[in-house]
């Protein structure tokens, strides 16, 4: 029943081959055969008995991670072998079949997939997790960690470019009340089931941070239908439209001890500013926000600003890097500065905020606390170059300064050569 039959016509004969239905019935019978009973299939008396709880042979000097990115024609076998680890599954299959499977390597291969849990992992990892359906196994290996980085681009290219959300929501609902010093997702896609998920779980740890991740937003079961036929056609091009829209409310909360959070290269718009305003001035832990290389630009400048003013906001860094923003954004930016009193790292390079309202920018600068300032890749030239000169030697509490990759030059850089010998900035690019 698993295999194909293929007849061969030679000139003089004819041969018969097999083949197996599918590759993925070749890797199943690979990972069953070793969890198979020593006593499956052998005489009485005869001997070769496996040793007890040795890490099976596919697993030995290779970590999952390497399977996972480097072998990728066994792992498959390796998450069919997990799904062979739960007690349940074991006893279902072997009263079907009469196959007796023992789970004698469930101790060494727990042994040996923690190794790979405090620190960076495949999405794969956490898929051959998943494939246990054991939350008590899950949550065992999970727990141990301090530090989790899963990350979508360690697997093969055969791995990525998938939604795991459903595997690593399963996953990570297993903590209960254990929380991780530093959570990490990078290129993963991460779906409103997931999202909802694991926010109890985020808002318990210390550092979360989201890298070119996909949020994805649903609106309506209608999208979901694929029986679309004539005026159904345009409702669901414009449903697949405000898909692209981010929803960021799960991470809101007031109870949250999120101190540092990363959401870079995650595709927000000025459609997450209202969310952006609301995380700033509920969550009291964070004093940490990188936006980095977004698409906000200065219409999602403004709520965000908003918040930056709010008296319940407590953030001290905050980067903007890479985020379409023009001197438009320099007027909302210097109104939040006179405002907060908590802001210590501004982050704004890589945008263009050359202009007229750039002096606006710098001027609050100097009634504010902010220690480090990054200004560089800013398109910045020699009006703003006499903005500088002008108002950097009132920035009493600068010690960093990064106006590199600009083009100031001029009549007035000699102006801001000279006021920068006055300043107490102790670094300089």
């Amino acid at each position: 029943m698993f295999l194909n039959e293929n007849l061969f016509y030679w000139s003089v004969r004819t041969e018969t081959c097999y083949s197996f239905i599918h590759q993925s019935v070749q890797e199943f019978f690979a990972a069953l055969y070793y969890v198979l009973d020593d006593s499956f299939g052998k005489e009485e008396g005869t001997s070769g008995a496996r040793e007890e709880h040795s890490l099976p042979e596919i697993c030995k000097g290779q970590s999952l991670r390497a399977l996972s990115s480097q072998y990728p024609h066994l792992a498959l076998a390796v998450q069919f072998l997990f799904g062979l680890l739960n007690e349940n599954q074991v006893k279902t299959f072997s009263e079907i079949t009469g196959i007796n499977i023992s789970l004698r390597v469930k101790s060494a291969i727990k042994e040996w997939t923690v190794k790979d849990f405090d620190g960076s992992s495949p999405i794969h990892a956490i898929v051959c997790l998943y494939e246990t359906q054991d939350e008590d196994f899950i949550g065992s290996i999970l727990s141990g960690c301090s530090h989790l980085r899963v990350d979508g681009s360690l697997s093969h290219y055969l791995w990525r470019d998938s939604n795991y959300s459903k595997q690593l929501s399963y996953c990570l609902k297993t903590l209960k009340s254990e929380r991780f010093q530093d959570l990490r997702f990078e290129w993963l896609t991460v779906d409103p089931e997931c999202q909802k998920n694991i926010s109890p779980l985020l808002h318990r740890c210390q550092t979360v941070w989201f890298e070119n991740c996909t949020f994805q937003k649903r609106y309506g079961t209608s999208f979901l239908r694929k029986d679309k036929t004539g005026d159904e056609e345009e409702e669901f091009s414009s449903l697949k439209d405000k898909m692209k829209l981010v929803n960021l409310s799960w991470l809101i909360n007031p109870e949250s001890k999120i101190e540092e959070l990363g959401l870079i290269g995650c595709g927000l718009t000025s459609s997450c500013s209202n969310d952006l305003h609301s995380i700033l001035i509920t969550n009291p832990s964070l004093i940490k926000l990188d936006l980095s290389v977004n698409y906000l630009q200065d219409s999602g400048i403004k709520l965000l600003c908003d918040g930056l003013k709010d008296s319940s906001c407590t953030l001290q860094d905050l980067s903007l890097f890479g985020n379409n923003l023009t001197e438009g954004s320099s007027i909302h930016l210097a109104s939040a500065i006179r405002n907060n009193q908590t802001l210590r790292k501004l982050d704004l390079s890589g945008n263009n905020l050359e202009g007229p309202h750039f002096s606006d920018l710098m001027t609050a600068v100097t009634t504010s606390r902010i220690e480090q300032l990054l200004l560089n890749s800013n398109k910045l030239e020699h009006t703003s170059c006499g903005v500088l000169a002008r108002e950097i030697g009132k920035l009493q509490t600068l010690r960093k300064l990064d106006l590199s990759s600009n083009n100031l030059r001029g009549p007035f850089f000699s102006n801001l050569m000279k006021a920068l010998t006055t300043t107490q900035i102790e670094e300089l690019m």
